[in-house]
């Protein structure tokens, strides 16, 4: 072998050898590169994932804050309903009563009372109390208190 040959020979095994290194380093720089690659993928995924669980913790959070001052208000207006349901129920039963005072139902009604509790405790002294507004049907109930000697009638102020 010449020297030459040897060169060649030598050249071709030291091409070899650094074809081979270098195919081995740029494989091992190529995984490396994979993995990082994979790595930040999956960091990348689990910070989009934890970006939207947090919107969507924030959307519930609002929603049911929203939910919450719509219920509020619906309480608030049911409530304002309420009273003013209640104030004209009483302004009519009032009323009403107003009427009934004034009719000859009533009249007999207070005539019947009277005579009940008499009749009840005809043993006893008794108070009966008068309500200034029934004053008018006063004449009426008279002559029956003054059939009992145990009865006083106060009148109301």
């Amino acid at each position: 072998m010449t020297i030459e040959e040897k060169m060649d020979h030598f050249r071709s095994l030291s091409l070899e050898s650094a074809s081979s290194k270098s195919a081995e380093s740029l494989s091992s720089y190529k995984q490396s590169l994979d993995d990082d690659l994979e790595l930040h993928k999956e960091t990348a995924s689990q910070l989009a994932e934890e970006s939207k669980k947090a919107l969507m913790n924030q959307v519930r959070a609002n929603s049911k804050k929203k939910l919450s001052s719509e219920q509020m208000k619906i309480k608030k207006e049911l409530t304002q309903k309420q009273s003013a349901i209640k104030i004209e129920v009483f302004d009519r039963v009032r009323e009403k009563l107003l009427e009934y005072r004034k009719t000859n139902d009533y009249l007999v009604y207070l005539e019947n009372q009277i005579k009940n509790i008499m009749s009840e405790y005809s043993d006893v002294d008794i108070t009966i109390y008068i309500d200034p507004n029934d004053m008018r049907q006063l004449n009426s109930i008279l002559p029956m208190l003054a059939q009992v000697s145990l009865c006083a009638v106060l009148f109301g102020n």
